[in-house]
């Protein structure tokens, strides 16, 4: 079910009180015609407390009742109401390197689809040699890589690729699905 301020602030919008008719009838076409999406009768009871269904919405349908009441999203209506179901900050583990804390000689392996692995060796600096390369055709062993964070889930920036003395400039790998893992072997 809806938090209270949330119905209160759909019965202000639509002039009246919410119905289980008002669900199954016309809410939904006013919702559409406002979002583009259409919500079903069945969730707008459920969401409305007209049911015994105890599940609470989808987050994507919370979005569609947020962008009907003018809000971005959930989590601004959340915010603007101070529902206290709302996260604003909290700290959160992730499989990710800050380059500054590796050792000289430490190699860092990493993959990414479609099969793709890197083997770099850090020379300090934010700055890696690639070791060894399987599966790529822009960058090769022995080129020289300035990398500052490196993070699984995400793509892999490199502010720079010196290869033979020449900067090739910026390299970005993993754009489709990021890393899929990275591994310091030593």
């Amino acid at each position: 079910m809806l938090d209270r301020k949330i119905i209160e602030k759909i019965e202000e919008k639509i002039k009246q009180p919410i119905t289980t008719t008002a669900c199954g009838k016309w809410l939904p076409e006013t919702i559409k015609n406002e979002t583009g999406v259409l919500l079903g009768e069945t969730t707008l009871k459920r969401m409305f407390g007209f049911t015994n269904d105890p599940r609470t919405p989808h987050r994507s349908t919370l979005d569609v009742i947020a962008v009907f009441l003018g809000y971005k999203n959930y989590d601004a209506m959340a915010l603007d109401l101070e529902l206290p179901e709302v996260i604003i900050s909290e700290f959160e583990e992730r499989d990710a390197i800050e380059t500054d804390t590796l050792n000289i000689g430490d190699i860092v392996e990493i993959t990414y689809l479609p099969n793709r692995l890197f083997s770099l060796k850090y020379v300090g600096d934010s700055r890696f040699i690639i070791e060894s390369v399987e599966n790529s055709r822009n960058l090769l062993a022995g080129d020289i890589v300035r990398i500052t964070h490196v993070e699984k889930g995400f793509p892999l920036y490199m502010s720079e690729v010196v290869r033979d003395g020449k900067n090739l400039g910026i390299y970005e790998a993993a754009k489709n699905g990021g890393l899929t893992s990275i591994e310091i072997l030593s």
